[in-house]
């Protein structure tokens, strides 16, 4: 549904539970097992990365991971960072093999923060999602030959 304004309401958007985006010599996929979990249920998020370019290999550089998992989880309208090192890192794709990276739930809280948002976030970050919608506002970076690269898309999943 739509307010006044316009604006979506997100926490009544249905995401897909998978994402594929090309681009001339990359793909980047983004998925979740499924689409609804029951509270406890281990959740798997994957992303890969895949050269389809015309050479053996390229190398690309980037960040202590080419791949960005921040989440919103729309019941709260809580965001989940993604906090990650930014060293330079290259790495080097073979034609047609993924590079692969599994979501291992991270973000942060302080002591600032609402209790609720605390409660959510400790629970959330030993691994047990809290009930509630959540979307995977997921991405990869990178640079070839000092051109950035970035292909984004978002996927959902709900926990009940």
């Amino acid at each position: 549904g739509c307010n006044k304004e316009g604006n979506v309401d997100e926490s009544q958007v249905v995401y897909p539970e998978t994402f594929e985006a090309e681009t001339e010599d990359f793909r980047y996929e983004l998925y979740v097992s499924q689409n609804t979990f029951s509270y406890g249920q281990p959740i798997d998020i994957i992303a890969s990365l895949t050269y389809i370019g015309d050479e053996e290999e390229i190398v690309i550089s980037h960040a202590a991971s080419p791949f960005y998992f921040p989440m919103k989880e729309t019941t709260r309208a809580y965001d989940i960072d993604y906090p990650m090192n930014v060293p330079l890192v290259s790495t080097t794709l073979k034609k047609d093999v993924p590079l692969t990276k599994q979501y291992v739930p991270s973000g942060s809280y302080s002591d600032t923060d609402e209790a609720e948002y605390v409660t959510f976030m400790k629970e959330f970050l030993e691994g047990n999602y809290p009930v509630g919608n959540y979307i995977v506002n997921g991405s990869v970076q990178f640079n070839v030959d000092n051109s950035p690269i970035n292909i984004n898309g978002n996927i959902g999943f709900q926990v009940k």
